[in-house]
């Protein structure tokens, strides 16, 4: 279904390119990767061989690309104020009964 939605999404937006931005961060460059919510990602991680490596100590961030030279599903380390494709932002959100 991701991929279905995200192959619509390039093909509305006429580019090639996207990045998400999955909402996993550092606080710090010493700091170990959490949630937004604060919680440990420890159960499941996707990074791409090599990563990650937080290069010049500033890649706070994490992504996944949907092409590009990274492997495609996978997370990538990046500075948080620094986007070289166009960014979409995937959430998260709690459903109550009866939504």
């Amino acid at each position: 279904m991701l991929d279905f939605l995200l192959k619509a999404y390039l093909k509305n937006k006429k580019i090639t390119q996207v990045q998400m931005w999955l909402g996993l961060v550092k606080r710090n460059s010493a700091a170990e990767f959490q949630w937004v919510d604060g919680t440990s990602p420890e159960s499941f991680t996707n990074w791409s061989r090599g990563e990650p490596n937080n290069s010049n100590g500033k890649e706070l961030c994490t992504e996944m690309l949907v092409t590009g030279r990274y492997t495609l599903k996978k997370w990538n380390d990046v500075r948080c104020d620094t986007t070289s494709y166009k960014a979409i932002t995937i959430c998260e959100r709690l459903i109550r009964d009866g939504e």
